[in-house]
């Protein structure tokens, strides 16, 4: 009897025990970083300076990021600490996905396909310097989703009044506030924040007739970081030492030239060498538009997307296992399935060109199949502000100089984008009964195979999201 109710009690508590797998991947990953490349230059810093000489220092000659800088040295000098909100960081950023998901899908039960998910983060990003990098992308990113789930949770579903009552929502409000200051300091997340800012606040005040004082405080926030990047005299003499360093002939580039520049990099980093959130999303795509039947121009769609995501995840299959031996096969899977070259002295290749096409057209189609399978439109703006929010990230990378300095650590936000389409996507499926059984059995295969080929091609983080997703297939 006791062996019955134990077994029924951990079924219970299922979602408690199976966020042990991630915190521990999490856990073991952060520990085992040392550091180096820019975590070693602040390091330095720290142990050189004053706070004030820092902060000085960084003001005059090199960045407007004065307070990721500055967190980013302290940090350095005490990686236990680093350690520790970073997993705190990572477990909260799934919860609030979880939470929203349960939010929109109430009768679905996702709470293991979301940390399945969440699991596989790509710490791979942050390859040069994890701490300088993680706290430049990761952190503020993390800060943006806990705003927009306050905003969502006690702006517009007005429950604020449930805690009211203690001074709980006041120290929350503060600490947001605060938050906004540090992920502001984030060229890429500002452009997107005030967006989505300016966006949230005209709907906001078109259905109340009012401004509500957080919005207008954090638009003021945004504003005046915006002014202090355009003010500060460190952004131009970086801009000249990374012009010099990195890319002489930036100053000779277009508008056009930097758009087409930014897109032919989207599609290297995200189709020639594609993601695991990104298989994911042509998968499920290619599921839900043919499982349901859809017109014939969403099925061509999917069918595009699911094509040319997968046939280069195993072009990178093909070339690491037959590169060693050269010969016809690896000869001719390299040149059928290009990888377009950095672009240089403003020369656009036949490659280049096509590229583009093949992106926006993905682009394309990813939009249109996202309409048409979220029907409802608060599911479709979500997914739409996910994405063009990691778009905008991509695109802002062209009017620097160091755009291929920077190599994946950019990614962050666009794949963080694709993390919450692939929810969305997850939770349409599994409301259909007659697609249950399709998806599990994609996710049971996608395990399978990505176990066998992950040391192979993508990487070790894909091992995490291959044993999670295996979790989840067999106790959902």
């Amino acid at each position: 009897m006791a062996k019955s109710f134990t077994y029924r009690e951990i079924k219970h508590q299922k979602e408690k025990v199976i966020w042990l797998f991630p915190l521990t991947v999490w856990v073991v990953v952060l520990i085992g970083l040392p550091l180096y490349g820019d975590d070693i230059t602040f390091l330095d810093f720290y142990n050189s300076m004053s706070l004030y000489e820092y902060i000085n220092f960084r003001w005059e000659t090199w960045s407007s990021r004065i307070f990721i800088d500055t967190v980013a040295a302290w940090m350095c000098a005490h990686p236990l600490i680093y350690q520790g909100l970073t997993v705190i960081i990572l477990f909260s950023l799934s919860y609030i996905i979880l939470h929203c998901a349960k939010r929109i899908y109430p009768t679905c039960n996702v709470s293991f396909l979301v940390i399945s998910l969440c699991a596989c983060y790509p710490i791979s990003l942050y390859k040069w310097a994890f701490i300088a990098d993680s706290i430049n992308y990761l952190w503020p990113l993390a800060f943006l989703l806990y705003n927009l789930y306050y905003i969502q949770n006690y702006i517009f579903f007005r429950d604020q009044e449930k805690s009211k009552k203690s001074g709980i929502h006041f120290v929350a409000l503060c600490l947001l506030l605060l938050s906004q200051i540090f992920m502001n300091d984030q060229e890429q997340l500002w452009c997107c924040w005030l967006i989505i800012l300016f966006s949230i606040t005209i709907c906001y005040y078109l259905s109340c007739k009012k401004v509500h004082g957080f919005l207008l405080i954090s638009l003021l926030i945004c504003i005046l970081s915006g002014v202090g990047k355009a003010l500060c005299p460190g952004t131009k003499v970086r801009l000249q030492s990374n012009i010099a360093a990195y890319m002489p002939e930036f100053p000779m580039w277009s508008i056009t030239d930097k758009f087409i520049i930014a897109n032919v990099r989207m599609f290297k980093q995200l189709i020639a060498y594609p993601k695991v959130w990104i298989l994911i999303c042509t998968g499920i795509f290619l599921i839900l538009c043919v499982k349901k039947k859809n017109n014939t121009i969403v099925r061509l769609c999917a069918l595009y997307t699911f094509l040319l995501t997968w046939t280069y995840f195993f072009k990178g299959i093909v070339v690491s296992a037959t590169e060693p031996y050269g010969g016809k096969l690896y000869v001719l899977v390299t040149k059928m399935l290009f990888v377009p070259e950095d672009i240089r002295n403003g020369s656009f290749s036949v490659e280049n060109c096509l590229s583009v096409i093949l992106w926006l057209v993905f682009c394309f189609c990813i939009v249109y199949e996202v309409h048409f399978v979220c029907r409802d439109w608060h599911k479709f703006l979500i997914a739409l502000i996910a994405l063009a929010c990691g778009y905008t990230s991509m695109l802002m990378m062209a009017f620097s100089p160091t755009i291929y300095a920077s190599d994946v650590r950019t990614l962050t936000f666009v794949l963080v984008g694709f993390l919450i389409l692939d929810v969305l996507l997850l939770c349409e499926a599994l409301k259909d009964n007659e697609l249950i059984t399709s998806v599990r059995g994609g996710i049971v295969a996608l395990t399978v195979f990505l176990c066998i080929c992950a040391t192979v091609y993508q990487g070790s983080y894909l091992h995490a999201f291959a044993q999670s997703s295996f979790l989840y297939s067999i106790s959902v």
